[in-house]
C-alpha cells in the first residue's frame, strides 16, 4: 500500500478526496485481507490524521477506518496511546468509535481510562464504554 501518497492526501486541502481515499480503506480492511503492505506504518499515519483532522466529517471517515482495522486486521503491534490521550478532546461521534477501538484492542493497561467513561454524561459515549469493558473483560487473556 502506498502509504506516502495516502498521508499526501491526507495532508491536502481536497476534502472529497480525503473522503474518498479513507472510504476505500476502510472497504480494505474490512476484506479479511491480512496481508495488507505497511499495514503497521499506514496505521500509524491513519491514527495521526485521525487526531489532527479538523474537518469533522473527515475526522469521522478516519475514525470508521480505524475502527474497520480494529475489528478485521491483527492490530496487536499498533501503539494506540497517542488515542487514549487525546480522548478528551475528541467530538462526541469520535469518542464513541475511540472507546470501542481501544475496547476492541483487548489492552487492559486502557481498562483504567474506559472505566473513567462509564460515568460520562453522555449517555452513548457511557453506553460504549460499558460495552468496551465486556469486551476487555471477554477477551481476557
Amino acid at each position: 500500500m502506498d502509504v506516502r501518497g495516502i498521508e499526501k492526501i491526507l495532508k491536502g486541502k481536497d476534502e472529497q478526496e480525503k473522503i474518498d481515499t479513507v472510504s476505500h480503506l476502510s472497504d480494505v480492511f474490512e476484506s479479511y485481507n491480512k496481508n495488507i503492505e505497511n499495514f503497521d506504518e499506514l496505521m500509524d499515519v491513519l491514527l495521526y490524521y485521525a487526531l489532527a483532522e479538523q474537518n469533522l466529517e473527515v475526522k469521522e471517515e478516519l475514525f470508521d477506518a480505524l475502527s474497520k482495522a480494529v475489528t478485521y486486521q491483527n492490530i496487536e503491534r499498533i501503539n494506540w496511546d497517542s488515542l487514549e490521550r487525546h480522548l478528551p478532546q475528541l467530538p462526541l461521534p469520535c469518542l464513541t468509535t475511540a472507546i470501542n477501538i481501544l475496547g476492541m484492542t483487548h489492552d487492559q493497561k486502557y481498562l483504567p481510562t474506559i472505566k473513567t467513561y462509564t460515568k460520562h454524561e453522555n449517555g452513548a459515549v457511557k453506553g460504549e464504554a460499558y460495552i468496551a469493558l465486556k469486551e476487555m473483560e471477554h477477551n481476557r487473556s
